[in-house]
């Protein structure tokens, strides 16, 4: 049965693919130049350095392991998190929940590509990235905290060191080749990932599916980039910036929260570096999620991007907004309730 679904998908695909031809070549050349212009410059050295570093980092210290794949994990960008926890958790029991808090987004895309392309707004890369990072730093405290119980294997943080020394050449050598074999990878999921979200806009699917969500009171365009943005990221945010009738301030904690999920097509890299479980993966992203945006929030009211303190604000305004929040916060807290749970469930095993 399940392969029945799967080939009846397949054809569905290929069909849209051939009626939405000429918008499906353009979603994959607009795919390959995301890659080749920006992902690939900043990812690829990245491999090649924490490679070499993997062959000389001490594991012993385990403080400073912790510290250096969350500081590396944050300056290169996802999947790089799933590429760090397979070197250095690769036997741990907790590498799912690790992979998922450690998929961050660079400094540079936040200031860049999202605060100054999509909203317009530079001001809003300080409480994007306060609340994606210490939201990231939290996630692996909570995990921490359910998990105490659980010990990592000897072997957990010595997985891809080689046990004979080789030459630094050799090592940049083996570096440059991994990481490049992983680059294609990336790409050839970034350009598929294109098309299909492409193609299912021009059917009308996505449309569908993001109906249930206006129907509670969500923006039309907003619900139609949180659903781009549980698929791809860069989709998902390149929509808010249609958005209207939110404040600032909403926008850039939904951006927030959707850089913290990653979306599928993160997912799909980080399973070419690691083994991970879909299940643990995505309630991790989804926790992460929630809390980075609501951080967010907190700081740019802070932070007060949205204007002078006592700007007058229309009525209209402040209900849309309140019924944006809450919209989002009911269809977000069944998903966080599973999280609880499941975390009971595994504290009480």
């Amino acid at each position: 049965m399940k392969n029945k679904i799967i080939l009846i998908a397949m054809f569905c695909i290929l069909t849209m693919l051939i009626l939405f031809y000429a918008p499906a070549m353009q979603a994959a050349k607009d795919g390959f130049q995301i890659w080749s212009t920006t992902v690939m410059p900043a990812l690829f050295p990245f491999f090649v350095c924490s490679y070499i570093i993997t062959e000389n980092i001490n594991f012993k210290n385990k403080r400073f392991l912790s510290g250096t794949v969350f500081l590396l994990s944050a300056v290169s960008g996802a999947p790089s998190g799933a590429r760090l926890s397979s070197m250095f958790y690769g036997e741990s029991n907790l590498k799912d929940y690790k992979a998922a808090a450690l998929n961050l987004i660079s400094p540079m895309f936040i200031l860049g590509a999202l605060s100054y392309s999509v909203l317009s707004n530079v001001e809003c890369a300080i409480p994007i990235a306060i609340g994606h990072y210490l939201g990231a730093i939290l996630t692996l405290v909570f995990i921490r905290l359910i998990f105490k119980n659980d010990t990592p294997n000897q072997n957990s943080f010595s997985v891809l060191k080689s046990e004979e020394k080789t030459g630094f050449l050799s090592t940049l050598g083996e570096g440059i080749k991994r990481g490049f074999t992983s680059m294609l990878f990336i790409c050839g999921t970034i350009v598929f990932f294109m098309v299909f979200l492409t193609v299912l806009e021009h059917a009308g699917i996505v449309d569908l599916i993001a109906r249930p969500l206006t129907l509670i009171g969500i923006n039309e365009t907003l619900a139609h980039a949180l659903i781009l943005g549980v698929f791809e990221v860069t989709n998902g945010i390149n929509e808010l910036a249609n958005v209207s009738g939110v404040s600032l301030s909403i926008t850039a904690s939904i951006a927030c929260a959707l850089i913290s999920f990653g979306g599928i097509c993160i997912f799909m890299q980080s399973r070419n570096f690691l083994r991970i479980h879909p299940i643990k993966y995505m309630l991790t992203k989804l926790f992460q999620a929630i809390l980075s945006g609501c951080i967010c929030y907190l700081a740019s009211i802070i932070f007060n991007i949205d204007g002078a303190v006592f700007e007058p604000i229309s009525t209209e305004k402040l209900v849309n907004n309140a019924i944006s929040i809450g919209a989002i916060a009911v269809s977000l807290l069944a998903p966080l309730g599973a999280v609880a749970l499941f975390a009971f469930t595994r504290r009480k095993r």
